[in-house]
């Protein structure tokens, strides 16, 4: 698609809806948890968008591969790919009430070091933030993984206390599965990036990543 037509494009989509096959990149447990709800929305709004959504973990490479846009979380790899902030997520520290029950609440966040941690695989040391405090604790636990999904299962039965995104538990807690625990502390905001080869991008990924940002600033 040359520039002339994307600028043609771009110009024309405040009178006309976007249309075409939008090829996004997602991961896993962000869009299984919290994106599908949102990205539906989306789809009725532009009806003339069909979607072609790959879920990984892996960072795919969105120049030798045919995506439109790439969903990213946390600190980005430095490339001469551009980036737009979209959205973040709030962290904070659950258990079930039968791991409470079991093995007790943690007071001091140093507390944490004594308990079942259910982590991610390479982050041994939780950084908790409460205002302008701040502290580093040594977590250990018999699970570290890297799926936010089987964190958050785990900790719903009951194998230990898990440092998680809000929105994608809120479910849990509203049933009574988790309690907050230590709830004035909390992880600093992850951020959620759009991710695209050039800033030169068609009507429906420019809406498709207004959208998305429109919702994920609310996290």
């Amino acid at each position: 698609m040359d520039e002339a037509r994307l600028a043609h494009e771009q110009l024309g989509a405040m009178l006309e809806q976007p249309s075409g096959v939008l090829r996004v990149s997602l991961p896993v447990d962000l869009a299984t948890f919290y994106l599908t709800p949102i990205i539906g929305v989306f789809a009725r709004h532009y009806p003339g968008i069909t979607f072609e959504c790959d879920l990984t973990p892996r960072r795919v490479d969105l120049v030798a591969e045919p995506f439109d846009v790439g969903i990213r979380i946390g600190k980005l790899e430095d490339s001469s790919l551009i980036t737009r902030l979209i959205g973040r997520h709030s962290h904070h520290l659950y258990a079930s009430p039968g791991y409470i029950e079991a093995s007790g609440e943690p007071a001091p966040p140093t507390d944490l070091a004594k308990h079942e941690c259910i982590g991610m695989l390479r982050s041994p040391i939780w950084t908790l933030h409460r205002g302008a405090n701040k502290v580093d604790v040594a977590v250990r636990g018999r699970f570290t993984l890297n799926s936010v999904g089987m964190i958050r299962a785990l900790a719903v039965n009951h194998q230990g206390i898990a440092l998680l995104p809000e929105k994608i538990i809120a479910d849990d807690l509203a049933s009574g599965r988790l309690r907050r625990i230590l709830p004035e502390w909390q992880k600093s905001p992850v951020n959620i990036y759009a991710v695209t080869e050039t800033r030169l991008i068609p009507a429906k990924t420019q809406r498709f990543i207004e959208f998305l940002s429109s919702r994920l600033m609310e996290v």
